[in-house]
């Protein structure tokens, strides 16, 4: 993960990569088994969930009574942490017992959870970065199922306002994305995909193109989709 902040001491900072790094290793497996429930595969998401409580077991062993700098001063630190720990068991006992909208639900919030622990910590990681981009395309992929009206240019500047949000993440994502992905071939490919695609936006709204736009819109989420489960 990348780091925006300036860390105390190197000490410091080596427990905190430690930890960012576990998170890390939890959140892959949480992706995989959000994806393989929304997909239909609760065999395959059982799996994942049962690793991924297994690691955030672990993790809070570990850092639960001692949290790295600069988390040691928040009052929610061990209460968040068995927050995320109750969602991820109740959601694996949801699967087991055949309840996929249960456990989707239980793991629903977990992401937006993370997120404002480092918020609320001073901590902004290519993750969070790449959950901006991500909710924009989620808000701009309103326009797929109710199409814009080109005849009310309110609705015209808040799709090109939306659409103006996702390019400042993607191009923000992009240019601070860790080393390892900025030599991936197919990240660079997905990114400046999307880049593209935002871009060609401007164009089919001028002209009024209905279609153009929502196929717009469909490349841009199936690219956005691949960019999280793959890339975060």
């Amino acid at each position: 993960m990348l780091f925006f902040m300036a860390l105390p001491s190197s000490a410091n900072a080596i427990v905190i990569g430690e930890f960012h790094e576990a998170l890390t290793e939890a959140d892959r497996d949480y992706r995989s088994a959000s994806f393989y429930l929304r997909t239909g595969n609760p065999g395959v998401a059982l799996l994942e969930l049962q690793a991924l409580s297994d690691k955030w077991q672990t993790l809070s062993k570990t850092f639960s009574d001692q949290p790295p700098d600069p988390y040691a001063n928040d009052p929610a630190w061990s209460a968040t942490l068995g927050q995320i720990g109750h969602h991820v068991d109740t959601a694996l006992a949801d699967v087991e017992s055949g309840n996929v909208r249960a456990a989707q639900d239980q793991l629903a919030p977990i992401r937006a959870v993370l997120i404002d622990l480092r918020r609320r910590n001073g901590i902004f990681l290519f993750v969070d970065c790449m959950a901006e981009a991500n909710w924009a395309i989620d808000t701009l992929y309103d326009y797929r199922h109710r199409p814009v009206d080109f005849d009310d240019q309110h609705d015209v500047d808040e799709l090109l306002r939306r659409a103006a949000v996702a390019a400042h993440w993607y191009e923000r994502c992009f240019k601070t994305a860790p080393q390892k992905y900025k030599m991936s071939a197919e990240f660079q490919r997905l990114m400046q995909a999307s880049l593209g695609s935002l871009g060609l936006i401007w164009d089919a709204v001028h002209k009024k193109q209905e279609r153009r736009v929502i196929n717009i819109l469909r490349e841009l989420r199936s690219s956005d989709r691949l960019l999280y489960l793959r890339f975060l």
